[in-house]
């Protein structure tokens, strides 16, 4: 499957609220219940308004159809760190998908974001998918850990830093 990443504009709404309300991506973002489709909207619209994340849709280049997510946070005082955070459908599990958002996420940030040193993604310790991403995509494990209450498991998760270091 060929993947097209553009950056969100408002017309992407509905397909990234189709996106958040399945059950996956509802439980990854931490939440028990689908949003609401109002304050979604108005958290959306901040999002494409804010100068420290790029915010990105990724379709299918052949029909269109929206198959996941990306977020890009430029963090740090001199805009050194970058760190991710992506959804895929869960229609289109096991396609390749996360890795692909991942490849594009580092790439993107060595050709476009010249002052990112170092990529982080936090990665809940028993999400043996999104860790074989990152690995695959030259990612390290880090000794960094924190914990996260993620309301829909009903329980905390440790969550490990994975790093991808840029050589300049």
């Amino acid at each position: 499957m060929n993947l097209r990443f553009s950056r969100c504009a408002i017309a992407d709404f509905d397909d990234y609220f189709s996106l958040r309300c399945e059950k996956e991506n509802t439980l990854w973002t931490g939440y028990q219940k689908v949003p609401e489709k109002n304050e979604l909207y108005d958290w959306f619209s901040r999002q494409l308004k804010r100068k420290d994340r790029l915010f990105f849709i990724v379709r299918d280049e052949e029909n269109g159809s929206a198959v996941g997510y990306l977020y890009i946070d430029i963090l740090g005082d001199n805009n050194e760190i970058m760190e991710t955070g992506h959804g895929v459908s869960s229609k289109m599990k096991g396609k390749g998908i996360g890795s692909a958002i991942i490849k594009f996420a580092k790439d993107y940030t060595i050709e476009q974001l010249k002052s990112v040193k170092r990529i982080d993604g936090w990665i809940a310790s028993d999400n043996i998918g999104s860790i074989k991403n990152v690995l695959n995509n030259g990612y390290h494990k880090t000794k960094d850990q924190k914990i996260i209450s993620f309301e829909g498991f009903g329980q905390d998760k440790i969550m490990v830093r994975y790093e991808y270091i840029i050589e300049q």
